[in-house]
C-alpha cells in the first residue's frame, strides 16, 4: 500500500511540476500547416481521400444510415433502416474526416455533399 501512494505522489507531482514547467520551446502548430509529402505518407493520405472517404458516405447511404436522418427530419417516409441505434455516428465520423480533408484541399464538390448530409442531420 505505501508503494501505491508512493506512486501516486510522484505522478500527481510529476504532472503539476510539467503544468508549472511552459518555457521549453515547444509550441503547438495547427494540422492544416503540415504537410506530409514523402512517399510512404502521401499515398497512404491519397487512398483515405480517394478510395476510403467517398466509400464510407458510399457505405451510409447504402445502408440507410443517412436515410435513417431523412426519416426522422419527415422528409421520407418510412421505418428505421439500420440495426444498431449508434449507426448514426458513422455518418458523424465521415464528416469529420471529410471537414478535416477541406481544411486542406478545396473541393467543391464534395463540400457541396457534405453540406447536403449535414442539412439532413440539421
Amino acid at each position: 500500500m505505501k508503494n501505491l501512494y508512493t506512486g501516486l505522489f510522484l505522478f500527481f507531482s510529476i504532472g503539476l511540476f510539467a503544468q508549472a514547467t511552459t518555457g521549453y520551446g515547444i509550441k503547438p502548430i495547427p494540422f492544416h500547416q503540415v504537410k506530409l509529402t514523402d512517399d510512404f505518407w502521401q499515398s497512404r493520405i491519397e487512398s483515405v481521400q480517394e478510395v476510403t472517404m467517398p466509400l464510407t458516405f458510399e457505405k451510409s447511404e447504402e445502408t440507410g444510415r443517412i436515410k435513417n436522418f431523412e426519416i426522422a427530419a419527415g422528409q421520407q417516409e418510412g421505418s428505421f433502416c439500420t440495426v444498431y441505434a449508434f449507426d448514426d455516428s458513422d455518418v458523424f465520423k465521415s464528416i469529420e474526416g471529410a471537414a478535416y480533408y477541406l481544411q486542406t484541399n478545396k473541393d467543391d464538390k464534395r463540400e457541396a455533399y457534405i453540406n447536403e448530409v449535414i442539412a439532413k442531420i440539421a
